[in-house]
C-alpha cells in the first residue's frame, strides 16, 4: 500500500504541470478577453496560433528520426544533423507566419507580437530541442563501454602523471 501512494504522488507530481499550465494559459486568456477590444484580441490569439505552429514543426520531425535505431545505424544521429535543418525549417516558417500577418493588414498588434516572440520561439523550437538531443545523445554515449574504457584510460594516464 505505502508503494501505491508512492507512486502516486509520483504521478501527481508529473500530473500538476500538466494540467496547471493550460489552465493558466486559459485564464490568462479570459482575462486579456475582457480587457482587450475584439480586434487586438483576435491579433493576440493569432500571434499565439502561429508561434505554437512555429514551434511544434520547427524541428520538421528529424528529432523522433534522428532518437531511432536506423539513424544510429547509417551514423546520422548527430545533433549537427538536427541544428541546421531545424533553423532552416524555422526560418521558413518564421518568415511564411511574418508574410501572412503583413498580408492581412488590418491586425496591428499580430505583427509585433509575433515579430517579438520569434527569439523565444526560437530558442523553445529549436536550440532546446537540438540540446535535448545532444545531452541524450551523450548521455547514452557515456553509458557504452567504449566511454568508459576511454574514461578509464584517461584516469589512469591522469594519475600517473601526478605520481610522476
Amino acid at each position: 500500500m505505502k508503494k501505491l501512494n508512492a507512486e502516486l504522488g509520483k504521478m501527481s507530481l508529473v500530473l500538476v504541470p500538466m494540467v496547471l499550465q493550460p489552465f493558466l494559459n486559459f485564464c490568462f486568456l479570459l482575462l486579456v478577453a475582457r480587457q482587450l477590444p475584439m480586434e487586438k484580441y483576435g491579433g493576440l490569439a493569432l500571434s499565439l496560433v502561429l508561434l505554437s505552429l512555429i514551434v511544434g514543426f520547427a524541428d520538421l520531425g528529424l528529432r523522433d528520426y534522428l532518437l531511432s535505431k536506423s539513424a544510429a545505424r547509417r551514423g546520422l544521429a548527430k545533433g549537427e544533423n538536427l541544428l541546421f535543418p531545424s533553423t532552416l525549417g524555422f526560418i521558413c516558417l518564421a518568415s511564411l507566419s511574418l508574410g501572412y500577418t503583413q498580408y492581412l493588414g488590418d491586425v496591428d498588434i499580430a505583427l509585433p507580437l509575433l515579430a517579438f516572440a520569434l527569439p523565444e520561439a526560437f530558442a523553445l523550437g529549436v536550440c532546446s530541442v537540438a540540446c535535448s538531443f545532444i545531452i541524450r545523445w551523450a548521455t547514452a554515449w557515456c553509458g557504452s563501454r567504449a566511454s568508459t574504457r576511454c574514461t578509464n584510460l584517461l584516469l589512469s594516464r591522469s594519475s600517473s602523471a601526478s605520481s610522476g
